[in-house]
């Protein structure tokens, strides 16, 4: 707290008939004292620490699931891309094969002199263009399988577990043969529920206003 004394003194002599008071003296003191009793008073100022610790600890929370959530989602994505690259090189293997059983074929044709050796360029031409196809395909393959050694090791691939270690997906993507209904406004009132974006948002602002 504080206090103060104001003490003011003033003397006042004028030239005028007409003023009965003259001269004339003035003094006033003032006095003031100020204490902040009520300062800190009640549980609402200490209160609000901890209020502010709750929320930054659900903010916590919510951080850790948001990045458990984007983790899971990268695992799956690059698993099932992953599957879709193991399908599309069997794919291109299976297309590679049968070129190069036409190409061997029409050989033959024209060692028997049934086939004149222009037509084997078309064949030639055939196979080369499957394995460029394959041989992309298999890059590619490569590629999604470091993503999914990366993202389940915090090493990737230099896991000596991992390095040497080919992951095969034991699961395909399947489309049902009836599309099931489902009720849009749940589904959006979930995604909601479940955001963790919006909810953190909302402790922010909970802060903001104590």
């Amino acid at each position: 707290g504080s206090a103060s004394v104001n003490f003011k003194d003033s003397y006042l002599k004028e030239n005028a008939p007409t003023n009965a008071l003259n001269p004339s003296v003035a003094q006033s003191v003032s006095v003031s004292v100020q204490q902040n009793l009520l300062r800190g008073f009640g549980i609402a100022v200490n209160e609000r620490n901890i209020v502010v610790a709750r929320n930054n600890l659900a903010m916590s929370d919510l951080e850790f699931r948001s990045t458990v959530a984007r983790t899971v989602a990268s695992v799956l994505n690059a698993y099932w891309s992953l599957s879709n690259a193991y399908s599309d090189v069997t794919a291109k293997q299976d297309a590679f094969d049968t070129s190069q059983r036409f190409l061997d074929d029409n050989q033959k044709r024209v060692d028997l002199g049934d086939l004149a050796p222009f037509d084997l360029i078309t064949s030639k031409s055939q196979l080369a263009q499957s394995k460029l196809a394959l041989v992309n395909s298999q890059t590619a393959l490569a590629q999604d399988e470091i993503q999914l050694k990366n993202l389940i090791s915090r090493t990737g691939t230099a896991d000596p577990l991992l390095e040497g270690v080919s992951i095969v997906p034991t699961g395909t993507i399947s489309i049902p043969d009836t599309e099931e209904s489902f009720d849009i406004k749940a589904l959006v009132a979930t995604a909601f529920e479940n955001r963790t974006d919006l909810k953190s948002t909302e402790a922010s602002l909970k802060n903001a206003e104590i």
